[in-house]
């Protein structure tokens, strides 16, 4: 079970990162 919450964790963080990267592209292409 701990290493489903690693994973969880894990998916949060590269998911937040998405979010980051996805954006500063929005930005540079306008």
């Amino acid at each position: 079970m701990r290493s489903l919450i690693y994973i969880e964790r894990l998916f949060n963080r590269f998911s937040d990162f998405l979010g980051w990267l996805s954006s500063i592209l929005f930005i540079l292409l306008l």
